[in-house]
């Protein structure tokens, strides 16, 4: 019987035991169901979380988007407005460039024609800070163009910047300016093409992303109006240095006392057709003669400033008979060619006959202001006119300073006295 009792006993305590143990299971598999059900509903909250978030982006990067493109394009009609508004088309690219450049101490701003020789300087048809001698030997690398036209704009600077000729052409006081060089491509449908390099994008502070946009879509906006412009002002420029160039020959084709006289109105109407204050002639002497000669002219000045302007064409005209192409100075220029008063910018060219130097041009101004594009090339032409003909103008000159001088003392003789003395009197009579 006592056994009996231990043994119900030790079995209640068994299935006490092992119910216990049924619940703590039950329990543990209700919890992990749990824990299950809840790392489940946390991964589908972070995945509903993480695509808000994405979609948050999105929205605020097309918002973005939407911005900058508001912001380009409001630029974008404020510019073209004030464009448009101009009647007069150099007012207007004048103004364009202002918008970019609005200190022209501090950068530049151009609009070229770029040519296909690579040796030829650019057309440059509209500029803001660049200066005169920069403007005479302006030239975008053949390398730098292809790759503007192929991807619309190009920013060159560091290493790359020293290394190009658009930078070394530079004066000094330009290179000062372009720490960075932007360079656009202007081209319109019919695939006429120029080029605009530029030291700054506009808005200044704009992200660089929004002033290339804008800096394109304005190019692509001004690209008909430059074509145009550029074929009417070529037209023009043509017509003026034909007229120019049939008045010239005209002048040489007159009936003059001396040779000389002849050079001497020559001159006097170049400088006058280049817009020059003075304007000067070295041709290297022959045999026969005493040696070399300058034809000069220009405007008045007073003694003491013609004799120091005298002295720096002198050394301009010994300089140019160096060169073999012309040559654009500006005041940086000068002052390195030892010219530092009274001349504030040059044109020089020298003269070749069968690759000789005979001779060379100057033609100098007090003013900065640039020598513009048909007033170098029919500065040119003068050149190469008077090149073909100096021989014959030369011999003349020859005979008829022997005519004029005696050849042993090399001062004037009875017949040029007489002539002197008429021409004296004749003055007299007439004043």
């Amino acid at each position: 019987m006592h056994s009996l009792g231990q043994l119900l006993g030790s079995f209640w305590s068994d299935l006490g035991e092992i119910a216990s143990g049924g619940y703590v299971l039950a329990i543990a598999a209700i919890c992990s169901i749990q824990y299950g059900w809840h790392v489940y509903r946390q991964t589908q909250m972070r995945r509903q979380a993480d695509r808000f978030r994405l979609e948050k982006e999105g929205l605020e990067g097309e918002l973005k988007v939407v911005e900058k493109e508001r912001m380009v394009s409001r630029l974008e009609n404020h510019i073209l407005r004030e464009f448009v508004a101009e009647t007069e088309i150099d007012k207007a690219l004048g103004l364009l460039l202002h918008h970019f450049v609005p200190s022209s101490d501090q950068g530049f701003a151009a609009f070229l024609k770029s040519p296909d020789d690579a040796d030829v300087a650019d057309a440059i048809t509209r500029s803001r800070g660049l200066s005169s001698s920069s403007q005479g030997s302006f030239r975008v690398d053949r390398p730098i163009r292809e790759r503007v036209l192929k991807e619309g704009l190009v920013a060159i600077h560091g290493a790359e910047l020293r290394q190009c000729d658009l930078w070394r052409n530079l004066s000094r006081t330009d290179r000062d300016k372009a720490a960075r060089l932007f360079v656009a491509s202007v081209t319109h449908s019919d695939g006429s093409a120029f080029l605009f390099v530029t030291t700054a994008l506009y808005p200044a502070g704009a992200a660089l992303d929004q002033q290339i946009e804008l800096a394109k879509r304005l190019m692509a906006s001004v690209a008909g109006n430059l074509r145009r412009t550029y074929e009417q002002e070529l037209q023009e420029d043509q017509y003026r240095i034909a007229s120019d160039v049939l008045e010239l020959r005209s002048l040489a084709d007159r009936h003059f006392e001396t040779p000389t006289a002849m050079l001497q109105q020559l001159v006097e109407k170049l400088g006058e057709k280049v817009h020059a204050d003075r304007a000067a002639l070295l041709l290297f002497g022959q045999e026969g003669t005493s040696g070399p000669m300058v034809v000069r002219a220009g405007m008045p000045l007073a003694t003491h400033t013609l004799h120091a302007w005298h002295s720096c064409e002198e050394t301009l005209l010994d300089a140019a008979s160096r060169f073999t192409d012309p040559r654009e100075l500006d005041v940086d220029a000068l002052g390195a060619a030892g010219v530092n008063s009274h001349i504030r910018s040059a044109l020089l060219l020298p003269l070749l006959h069968q690759g000789r130097h005979i001779g060379a041009l100057c033609f100098s101004r007090q003013s900065e202001s640039a020598f513009v594009r048909v007033e170098r090339q029919l500065a040119d032409w003068a050149a190469e006119y008077l090149a073909e003909t100096i021989r014959r103008v030369l011999t003349a000159a020859a005979v008829e300073q022997q005519a004029r001088q005696d050849a042993l003392t090399e001062l004037a003789n009875r017949r040029t006295f007489d002539q002197q003395l008429k021409l004296a009197v004749a003055k007299a009579e007439r004043t």
